[in-house]
């Protein structure tokens, strides 16, 4: 008796296990609660000559390149701001600005996407 109990709890770790690691093929799992496809939001304007300003920044808690998206799609749906470099493996976050927005405006925006911002330096390009 001892050894079906033992049998089929291995059973049901090996079914979830198969099925956790196709999901994390098919992109739908990561380390911060994916689950579900994240669409990426593109600036409204690619063009860089329409960009004064630039800001790079230290994302402390950024872990993957899902947290990358939900950083990029914070401040790409804002006119104005493009999320143009993230990178998870620095923790760094290069972005541009069409206008002087108040740094405290972009820090809020990814602090409700849920990260934390240090080092926050705006340069006028």
């Amino acid at each position: 008796m001892i050894n079906a109990i033992i049998i089929f709890i291995f059973a049901v770790f090996i079914v979830i296990s198969i099925k956790s690691y196709i999901k994390h093929l098919k992109g739908e799992s990561s380390c911060c609660g994916g689950g579900s496809r994240t669409v990426k939001i593109q600036p409204s304007d690619k063009n860089r000559a329409n960009y004064k300003y630039s800001a790079d920044m230290v994302i402390p808690d950024i872990m993957c390149s899902n947290c990358a998206l939900k950083i990029s799609n914070a401040l790409n749906a804002h006119d104005g701001i493009w999320a143009e470099k993230i990178n998870p493996k620095a923790k760094k976050a290069h972005i541009l600005l069409k206008a002087e927005i108040a740094d405290e405006a972009v820090k809020d925006l990814i602090q409700q996407a849920g990260y934390s911002i240090q080092n926050y330096c705006r340069n006028e390009l």
